[in-house]
């Protein structure tokens, strides 16, 4: 679809609305664009993220000994830099028993199951692929690492508090929009691996700070469950009915 025609088909529309602030101001930023744009974030079902009832199932078929599980969710494109994922996954298991579940597939693929190799730790690396029911590894992990260039809302992330699942990212793209910094996850500038990785050994090797981002999470998460979102679309649709 061609520059033109997606700016006339949101200029024509009655309203117009962003999941987030940081994709309002790239649209504006790229198109040409006259009509206004709410922003109404993506909402989550908290409820879908029982801990209790994936926990132990994931935990014995992946970490048996109880060792500490992270994980990583998405479609495997350069963008995502899963192969920072690797890499800061190579030093944290140096010192912390660990395992890392990657969920998802793509065009990178092949390049992580190199890096595996080449850092010898395929058996500490588990490709899950596509799966219809993330929710039972989100809350069986201990960290979620997303050292991504590029977001337009962080939806995973925020799937992962949810499921009392602290977070390790970079800091682009308006991430303050769901996160609290040093309260809810880490974020560190782009390709920062080293510091990414120093801030997921400091919640792994301090249990209680870890149990605190874990709660600290769930509770900032509950802020976008849908009971809190929906109004804002009923609200919508009401101006536009009445406009």
């Amino acid at each position: 679809m061609s520059f033109t025609k997606i700016s006339f088909e949101i200029n024509q529309s009655n309203w117009v609305t962003s999941v987030s602030a940081s994709l309002k101001d790239e649209t504006l930023d790229y198109f040409d664009i006259t009509q206004t744009i709410d922003v109404i974030p993506n909402f989550i079902e908290i409820k879908e993220f029982d801990r209790f009832e994936y926990e132990n199932e994931v935990r014995q078929k992946f970490a048996p000994e109880w060792e500490k599980l992270l994980c990583h969710i998405s479609n495997f494109r350069p963008v995502k830099r899963v192969w920072d994922v690797i890499d800061i996954f190579h030093q944290v298991q140096k010192k912390v028993s660990s395992k890392l579940l990657l969920v998802g597939d793509g065009p990178d693929r092949q390049i992580l199951e190199k890096k595996c190799r080449e850092y010898g730790i395929c058996d500490k690396v588990f490709f899950l692929g596509k799966l219809k029911k993330v929710e039972k590894i989100l809350v069986a992990s201990d960290l979620f690492l997303l050292p991504s260039e590029k977001e337009s809302f962080w939806l995973a992330a925020l799937e992962a508090m949810a499921a009392k699942t602290p977070v390790i990212s970079s800091n682009v793209w308006w991430i303050p929009e769901i996160n609290t910094h040093w309260r809810t996850w880490f974020t560190h500038p782009l390709w920062d691996v080293d510091s990414m990785a120093q801030s997921a050994l400091e919640l792994l090797l301090n249990e209680n700070k870890l149990n605190l981002f874990k709660d600290q999470s769930y509770h900032q998460a509950k802020t976008f469950e849908l009971r809190h979102i929906l109004p804002l679309y009923e609200a919508l649709y009401k101006r536009l009915l009445s406009s």
